[in-house]
């Protein structure tokens, strides 16, 4: 539905109201039509698309809330707002579950039919408008654009066309299984089981059965033959999580299905085969295992034919803003509410933030906020208290610089003499001093005093960077 077409239909058969709808709108440039009856609707619905529907819930003495659905229907995105008398309560009620946005009573107020379309409008607006995400930016549910998880994306098209094992590596809640999804949904077994499976949540004692199965008898409570993990998945993908976690004897039975492709089920003397590929994860060290002797070695070898590293959420936080939208895009559908945004402060205070929990604490930040927001978008004061302050500037500035440290260290290295001290500190020196006298609409005495420095260093500090040339509208003002 193009919104240039600011249309609007009321569905009433008093024409008076429909009269005083369309005087009303109109003076807002919105275009008003109306219809007498449900057949008319139908008719004027065949003409042209509406935005807006304003809805009488009884129509010549009947009750037309049946008629809702079948207008969502045909145009999912149309808002409705229905009209009662009083008595019509209930109705109204009724007609809200059924998909009407909100009711009204009669006598209608005129003012709040014009505030309500004009906000339905431009929330609409807001919608239609809104950019899509770059096909490039996502693999599944994992979204970003930040050059780490650009590098991620191209690694799982790649891995995805070859059937190699692969070890996926991070932090908890940096989206391993995500990842592991993302693979095998790209590859060429995406039409088979993809089997995840958290070694860590699974009992030593029945590890082998949930891996492998087992036959009825086999032990006391095996009452009946049960398939595990490897029998699921076949021709498919299995997803090993916490891999590292995983008991070392029962690692060699891994490495056997990994080198034969076959398993025994637990109480079976006859091995099985299976065609599976195995992704593994861990957000343990395997290396440092190995040297504790908990770790198998040559399993490690065998699921390393290739390695996903994900990066944690303070690596990437240019990806925070992306990575809200996408969650209250994607709760605000499961909750069944209008999208909804989140304010400038909010985001600030959510860009700052440590993350130790990475993407899976956003998820659950911006899910609480949802849950507790009643405007239009979320605010600071919706978010769980300890997320309302934007503490961390200085640690994510930190953070910042040793990202990216090595390529600055890298190209100061190929000069004859280093200048990575002078590099950093006159980049920082330059926007500090520019951004802070921008901002004071080029006034010299107030940017030296939020500074901090010398009113004539300032001025000389400005001259050297080059930033004394202002802008000729404000050079009266600088002074």
């Amino acid at each position: 539905m193009a919104l240039s077409q600011k249309n609007i239909l009321v569905i009433d058969d008093e024409k008076n109201i429909c009269t005083l709808f369309a005087d009303s709108l109109q003076q807002h440039g919105f275009h008003v039509s109306s219809a007498g009856s449900i057949e008319e609707a139908r008719k004027a619905m065949r003409s042209q698309s509406f935005f807006l529907i304003f809805l009488d819930v009884f129509l010549a003495g009947e009750n037309s809330v049946h008629f809702i659905t079948e207008l969502k229907e045909n145009s999912p995105s149309t808002q409705i707002i229905v009209m009662t008398g009083q008595g019509g309560m209930s109705l109204a009620i009724s007609a809200i579950k059924g998909g009407a946005k909100d009711y009204l009573t009669k006598p209608i107020d005129l003012k709040k039919i014009d505030e309500i379309s004009l906000k339905i409008y431009q929330a609409s607006k807001k919608k239609e408008e809104a950019p899509r995400p770059q096909q490039s930016y996502e693999a599944g549910e994992l979204v970003g654009k930040s050059a780490s998880i650009e590098k991620v994306f191209k690694q799982i098209a790649f891995i995805s066309s070859t059937d190699i094992s692969v070890l996926i590596r991070g932090e908890s809640g940096t989206g391993k299984e995500l990842a592991a999804r993302a693979i095998h949904n790209n590859s060429s077994r995406k039409n088979n089981p993809f089997i995840a499976i958290n070694c860590a949540a699974i009992p030593e004692t029945l590890m082998a059965s949930e891996l492998f199965g087992h036959k009825k008898g086999s032990f006391t409570s095996a009452v009946q033959s049960k398939k595990g993990a490897f029998e699921l998945a076949n021709n498919g993908t299995i997803f090993l999580d916490e891999i590292g976690d995983m008991p070392i004897e029962m690692q060699a039975a891994i490495l056997r299905v990994l080198q034969e492709m076959e398993f025994y089920p637990v109480g079976s003397e006859r091995s099985q085969k299976v065609n599976v590929r195995v992704i593994a994860a861990t957000n343990r060290s395997l290396e440092e295992q190995m040297e504790q002797n908990c770790f198998r070695e040559d399993l490690f070898y065998r699921l390393n034919e290739a390695t996903l590293q994900l990066p944690p959420l303070r690596k990437r936080r240019g990806d925070i803003p992306l990575l809200t939208e996408h969650f209250l895009c994607k709760y605000a559908e499961k909750m069944h509410i209008e999208p909804k945004g989140i304010s400038r402060k909010a985001m600030a205070c959510l860009e700052q933030q440590e993350w130790r929990g990475n993407i899976r604490e956003l998820e659950n930040v911006v899910k609480y906020a949802l849950s507790l927001t009643h405007g239009t978008q979320v605010e600071v004061e919706d978010l769980p208290e300890r997320y309302q302050s934007p503490h961390e500037a200085k640690g994510y500035f930190s953070e910042y610089i040793l990202e990216n440290i090595e390529n600055l260290i890298s190209e100061n290295g190929s000069k004859e003499k280093g200048t990575l001290y002078k590099d950093i500190m006159g980049t920082v020196e330059q926007v500090l001093l520019s951004t802070i006298y921008q901002k004071t609409g080029y006034n010299q005495v107030t940017s030296s005093r939020i500074l901090g420095i010398n009113r004539n260093t300032f001025r000389t500090k400005i001259k050297e960077l080059g930033l004394d040339k202002v802008p000729s509208s404000t050079s009266q003002k600088k002074k």
